[in-house]
């Protein structure tokens, strides 16, 4: 019988993962002077998506090119964003974070402009006596 050289199917899976490093602490992963925190509001294929930016510009997101293979990015997720210069209206993907990051930078005060409580659908304001 041949002996296997190669590996099993965890090869093909560290592979998929090699270009992602989430070995960074989330003290290198805040925010710089050219950086924002963005909430994703829309998905629009292709590495593209529609951001809310925590300074109230909506702008397009595109995810760097190592960010393609290992990151997965949805709806409502937040992520790192790094400003152009000569497009405003246009952002590079910098890093998603995950649900515990999201948590931990709440708790930190970083994305205190997206709370939750806030919401744009005024559903107080139902009146279900005209139904």
């Amino acid at each position: 019988m041949v002996k296997n050289t190669k590996g099993g199917n965890n090869k093909n899976v560290a592979r998929k993962n090699m270009g992602l490093d989430r070995s960074l602490k989330l003290v290198d992963l805040q925010k710089t002077e050219d950086q924002c925190y963005a909430k994703v509001t829309k998905v629009q294929g292709g590495n593209r998506y529609k951001l809310e930016c925590d300074d109230g510009v909506e702008r397009l997101g595109v995810s760097r090119g190592n960010m393609n293979r290992g990151v997965r990015i949805g709806m409502d997720s937040f992520v790192l964003v790094a400003l152009r210069d000569f497009g405003k209206d246009i952002a590079d993907i910098v890093y998603a974070y995950n649900t515990t990051e999201t948590n931990l930078l709440r708790q930190n005060g970083d994305l205190e402009k997206f709370n939750s409580s806030e919401c744009k659908t005024d559903i107080d304001n139902i009146d279900f006596a005209d139904l």
